[in-house]
């Protein structure tokens, strides 16, 4: 038998502790709770060194998944102490200023679920969009593999003296030049996915079906593939993809992260594909990061999104 493992609240404490021990008097050690997207509420561990204008979240709950799976106690430790490391070195490349002047142009927009985030929406400039909502974030790094950013609140826009509108006018600018639109077949995704992981994925293949490639679905993301489900809002976007799928199609939102569009066919109607929506939402997707359970629908001729079939009548 293996060495028991300790419950989250043991866990907790014997880190907290164990960190204390680690930076000795240089700081305060202190857990706060952080509500993300669609109000998941992580235990977040923060290092406060005087001096410091910030300090970074480090998630319990995530660090508690890899220690009941098999991480100890001291290796967790120094993998935190090492990440607060590596945060003074990005931190030193970093505006924290969060004056408007210095934020104008880090100003991007991200699309998130309205029925699951009314908490956070009675908190921050927003507008709404299908069942959704449109939310305001500055961003504050970014590399190829990371992004942080500052979720923007009434009290930041009321301290810029700037509405909803002004804040979606330079996010529509901001966002498409800092997060470019991609779009490619499920095809071609899966084939990139293999390419980056070689190992993984070594001995099995992908064989294109030529007779259903014009009803292959699309991926619809930015670069980072990090909240691209709001590449959606970016001008001109539904009318490519209309071009590529040569007419009406539907959107799934697969999560925050992208959207699926799939040219409108007899054979699926829309409660089977919100059924599928529901089902991917409910097996494969993390709470933090579902979208909608909704199907839209994209008029090509009008140039007009649409919800067609709402999550409520799947759900009652």
């Amino acid at each position: 038998m293996g060495k028991q493992r300790e419950t989250y609240q043991a866990f907790c404490e014997i880190i907290v502790n164990r960190i204390e021990e680690q930076f000795a008097q240089d700081a305060i050690v202190q857990v706060n709770t952080v509500v993300k997207n669609n109000e998941v509420v992580y235990d977040a561990l923060n290092i406060i060194v005087e001096g410091e204008k910030i300090s970074p979240n480090f998630y319990l709950q995530q660090y508690y998944e890899s220690y009941k799976t098999g991480d100890s106690i001291e290796e967790i430790v120094v993998a935190i102490a090492e990440a607060y490391y590596r945060s003074l070195e990005e931190r030193e490349k970093i505006n924290f200023n969060l004056d408007f002047a210095s934020c104008k142009e880090r100003i991007v927009f991200r699309l998130v679920s309205f029925s699951r985030n009314k908490r956070i929406a009675s908190k921050v400039p927003y507008l709404p969009f299908m069942d959704m909502m449109v939310t305001f974030h500055i961003v504050m790094q970014q590399t190829k593999e990371e992004l942080g950013s500052v979720r923007i609140t009434r009290e930041i826009a009321k301290k810029w003296n700037v509405d909803t509108e002004q804040l979606f006018e330079l996010a529509r600018q901001n966002t498409p030049r800092l997060f470019p639109v991609k779009i490619c077949t499920m095809y071609a995704m899966m084939t990139e996915m293999m390419e980056e992981n070689v190992n993984e994925w070594e001995g099995f293949s992908i064989t294109p079906n030529l007779t259903e490639a014009k009803q292959e679905p699309y991926v619809v993301t930015n670069t980072m593939g990090i909240n691209g489900a709001a590449v959606i809002l970016y001008q001109n976007v539904l009318e490519k993809i209309a071009d590529r799928l040569k007419g009406d199609y539907y959107i799934l939102p697969s999560s925050i992260h992208e959207v699926l569009a799939i040219p409108m066919q007899q054979d699926l109607s829309q409660e089977e594909l919100a059924q599928m929506v529901w089902e991917v939402n409910a097996t494969c997707v993390p709470k933090e990061e579902i979208l909608s359970g909704s199907v839209y629908c994209y008029d090509s001729k009008a140039h007009k999104i649409e919800l067609c079939f709402n999550e409520q009548e799947i759900c009652g």
